[in-house]
């Protein structure tokens, strides 16, 4: 047998990679904060440059993922084991509690970027209404009434 290929890996080596990730983790969940509060804002310069930046720690996220497959591979394989560790069991918990918070932080920004976007279609319509409104009264101005439309 090759031992590369039956590596086991170590408790600390695992503790290592989930740290990392929770850290990857973490920066989206700060981004995913300041990104709600800069929809409210209506900054969207800022807001495509968060949104750049939780992409890209998606993308960091793939790419520990892909270069940690064996690990991986280990800890879904061993997971009850590997809970029995205080450590370990901490940081599924922290990583779960973030995914989470994530997925209904996400949820929100969806729903106020939809309110916005349905305020601001209000808005063009009013304004829209407004100026066809404006146009009429100067195209009256420039040329005398109608017969037909008076009696309308």
């Amino acid at each position: 047998m090759n031992r590369k290929n039956d590596r086991s890996y170590s408790r600390e080596e695992i503790v290592v990679y989930l740290e990392r990730e929770l850290t990857y983790y973490e920066k989206i969940w700060e981004l995913t904060k300041k990104q709600e509060e800069t929809i409210q804002s209506g900054d969207i310069k800022k807001l495509g440059v968060l949104i750049t930046e939780k992409e890209n720690n998606v993308k960091d996220i793939k790419h520990l993922m892909k270069f940690n497959v064996k690990i991986l591979d280990q800890i879904s394989h061993h997971t009850s084991a590997l809970l029995l560790d205080k450590t370990i069991k901490t940081l599924f918990r922290k990583k779960q509690s973030i995914l989470i918070d994530l997925s209904n932080h996400d949820q929100k920004s969806i729903d106020l970027l939809i309110s916005s976007i349905d305020d601001m279609r209000t808005r063009a319509g009013i304004l829209g209404k407004r100026s066809r409104i404006l146009k009429t009264l100067k195209m009256h101005q420039l040329r005398s009434p109608r017969f037909l439309d008076v009696v309308q």
